[in-house]
Protein backbone atom coordinates (compact mmCIF):
# COMPACT_ATOMS: atom_id res chain seq x y z
CA UNK A 1 0.00 0.00 0.00
CA UNK A 2 1.45 3.33 -1.02
CA UNK A 3 1.60 6.09 1.51
CA UNK A 4 -0.93 8.78 0.63
CA UNK A 5 -0.72 10.95 3.74
CA UNK A 6 1.75 13.63 4.77
CA UNK A 7 3.74 13.91 7.98
CA UNK A 8 1.64 16.94 8.91
CA UNK A 9 -1.55 14.87 8.63
CA UNK A 10 -0.01 12.16 10.79
CA UNK A 11 1.04 14.70 13.43
CA UNK A 12 -2.45 16.23 13.41
CA UNK A 13 -4.05 12.80 13.79
CA UNK A 14 -1.82 11.83 16.73
CA UNK A 15 -2.23 15.18 18.49
CA UNK A 16 -6.02 14.99 18.01
CA UNK A 17 -5.96 11.64 19.81
CA UNK A 18 -3.61 12.72 22.61
CA UNK A 19 -5.05 16.18 23.24
CA UNK A 20 -8.57 16.11 21.86
CA UNK A 21 -9.68 12.68 22.97
CA UNK A 22 -10.40 11.52 19.41
CA UNK A 23 -10.36 7.73 18.97
CA UNK A 24 -7.85 6.06 16.69
CA UNK A 25 -10.67 4.75 14.46
CA UNK A 26 -12.22 8.19 14.12
CA UNK A 27 -8.79 9.69 13.43
CA UNK A 28 -8.22 7.00 10.79
CA UNK A 29 -11.38 8.02 8.94
CA UNK A 30 -10.85 11.76 9.37
CA UNK A 31 -7.23 11.91 8.19
CA UNK A 32 -7.27 8.90 5.80
CA UNK A 33 -4.30 7.27 7.55
CA UNK A 34 -4.13 3.51 8.25
CA UNK A 35 -5.19 2.49 11.77
CA UNK A 36 -1.94 0.67 12.61
CA UNK A 37 0.20 3.59 11.45
CA UNK A 38 -1.58 5.91 13.88
CA UNK A 39 -1.67 3.31 16.68
CA UNK A 40 2.09 2.68 16.53
CA UNK A 41 2.80 6.43 16.77
CA UNK A 42 0.34 6.93 19.63
CA UNK A 43 1.72 3.96 21.60
CA UNK A 44 5.29 5.10 20.99
CA UNK A 45 6.45 1.82 19.47
CA UNK A 46 7.51 3.74 16.34
CA UNK A 47 9.08 7.19 16.29
CA UNK A 48 6.75 9.93 15.12
CA UNK A 49 8.97 10.86 12.16
CA UNK A 50 9.94 7.32 11.16
CA UNK A 51 9.19 6.83 7.47
CA UNK A 52 9.34 3.06 7.49
CA UNK A 53 9.82 0.96 10.61
CA UNK A 54 12.78 -1.33 10.10
CA UNK A 55 14.57 -3.81 12.28
CA UNK A 56 17.08 -2.19 14.60
CA UNK A 57 20.69 -3.29 14.53
CA UNK A 58 21.90 -5.85 17.05
CA UNK A 59 25.46 -4.54 16.89
CA UNK A 60 24.63 -0.88 17.27
CA UNK A 61 25.09 2.00 14.88
CA UNK A 62 28.83 2.43 15.44
CA UNK A 63 29.73 -1.20 14.69
CA UNK A 64 27.46 -1.29 11.67
CA UNK A 65 29.04 1.90 10.40
CA UNK A 66 32.47 0.23 10.65
CA UNK A 67 31.25 -2.79 8.70
CA UNK A 68 29.59 -0.58 6.09
CA UNK A 69 32.74 1.51 5.62
CA UNK A 70 34.88 -1.62 5.29
CA UNK A 71 32.55 -3.08 2.65
CA UNK A 72 32.48 0.17 0.67
CA UNK A 73 36.26 0.61 0.91
CA UNK A 74 36.89 -2.92 -0.35
CA UNK A 75 34.43 -2.35 -3.20
CA UNK A 76 36.30 0.80 -4.21
CA UNK A 77 39.50 -1.23 -4.32
CA UNK A 78 37.81 -3.65 -6.71
CA UNK A 79 37.10 -6.47 -4.24
CA UNK A 80 33.39 -7.07 -3.80
CA UNK A 81 32.59 -9.13 -0.72
CA UNK A 82 30.52 -12.30 -0.77
CA UNK A 83 27.72 -12.92 1.71
CA UNK A 84 29.99 -15.18 3.78
CA UNK A 85 32.73 -12.54 3.89
CA UNK A 86 30.31 -9.88 5.17
CA UNK A 87 28.97 -12.31 7.78
CA UNK A 88 32.52 -13.20 8.84
CA UNK A 89 33.46 -9.53 9.13
CA UNK A 90 30.43 -8.89 11.36
CA UNK A 91 31.22 -12.01 13.40
CA UNK A 92 34.84 -10.91 13.90
CA UNK A 93 33.70 -7.50 15.14
CA UNK A 94 31.21 -9.15 17.50
CA UNK A 95 33.90 -11.51 18.83
CA UNK A 96 36.01 -8.53 19.92
CA UNK A 97 33.13 -7.00 21.89
CA UNK A 98 32.55 -7.56 25.57
CA UNK A 99 28.87 -8.40 25.12
CA UNK A 100 28.27 -10.88 22.30
CA UNK A 101 25.05 -10.60 20.31
CA UNK A 102 25.48 -13.40 17.76
CA UNK A 103 25.23 -17.09 18.54
CA UNK A 104 28.57 -18.81 17.90
CA UNK A 105 29.98 -15.43 16.80
CA UNK A 106 28.19 -15.83 13.47
CA UNK A 107 25.32 -13.56 12.34
CA UNK A 108 22.23 -15.01 10.69
CA UNK A 109 21.12 -14.59 7.10
CA UNK A 110 18.25 -12.48 8.44
CA UNK A 111 20.74 -10.08 10.06
CA UNK A 112 22.60 -9.92 6.75
CA UNK A 113 19.46 -9.05 4.78
CA UNK A 114 18.49 -6.39 7.32
CA UNK A 115 22.02 -4.95 7.29
CA UNK A 116 22.05 -4.73 3.50
CA UNK A 117 18.60 -3.09 3.52
CA UNK A 118 19.50 -0.58 6.26
CA UNK A 119 22.60 0.55 4.38
CA UNK A 120 21.18 0.28 0.86
CA UNK A 121 23.87 -2.15 -0.26
CA UNK A 122 23.56 -4.81 -2.93
CA UNK A 123 25.64 -7.91 -3.48
CA UNK A 124 27.35 -7.90 -6.83
CA UNK A 125 29.21 -10.78 -8.37
CA UNK A 126 32.93 -9.93 -8.32
CA UNK A 127 34.49 -9.92 -11.77
CA UNK A 128 38.02 -9.54 -13.01
CA UNK A 129 39.00 -6.07 -14.13
CA UNK A 130 41.61 -5.22 -16.68
CA UNK A 131 44.49 -3.10 -15.40
CA UNK A 132 43.14 -0.12 -17.36
CA UNK A 133 39.68 -0.37 -15.80
CA UNK A 134 41.09 -0.93 -12.34
CA UNK A 135 43.16 2.26 -12.56
CA UNK A 136 46.45 0.44 -12.00
CA UNK A 137 49.34 0.55 -14.40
Amino acid sequence: MNRSHTNEDLEKAVSAIREGGLSIRKSERTYQIPFNTIRRRVNGSVDMHCKRPRPQSLLGAECEKDIYEAVVQLQKMGHGLTTKEVLKLAGDIDAKREIKVFKNEWPSKRWYKSFMMRHNLTLRQPENLSAARNGKD
